[in-house]
């Protein structure tokens, strides 16, 4: 747990993905999720990510429009979008990312 707190850190984001070893996506633990294991148990770096994230997390295509993107972002509460395609990771959307565009 400690490492993927540092992970999350280490690149400003309040989100990281976590991959099988063919680079499937399997879930993501978020920062909402480790308040919930802190608020739960008092001590989230002593449990696992395995136990903490969202296994079923919300995704997007590569090809997905930036509008749809949004949506997705707004509907469902949340900041970041693991990008994927064929079920393997391949990016992070964050909504900062999409305001640097400038399109909305």
């Amino acid at each position: 747990m400690a490492d993927a707190v540092h992970e999350m850190s280490a690149k400003g984001l309040g989100m990281t993905c976590v991959v099988d070893e063919g680079g499937g996506l399997v879930g993501v633990l978020t920062d909402g999720d480790l308040r919930r294991l802190l608020l739960k148990s008092g001590r989230p770096l002593e449990g696992t990510v395995a136990a903490a994230m969202t296994k079923d997390p919300v995704t997007i295509p590569p090809d997905a429009l930036a509008g749809e993107a949004l949506r997705i972002l707004e509907s469902k509460k949340i900041t970041s979008l693991a990008v994927a395609e064929e079920g393997r990771l391949v990016g992070v959307l964050q909504i900062h990312d999409l305001w640097r565009t400038q399109l909305f």
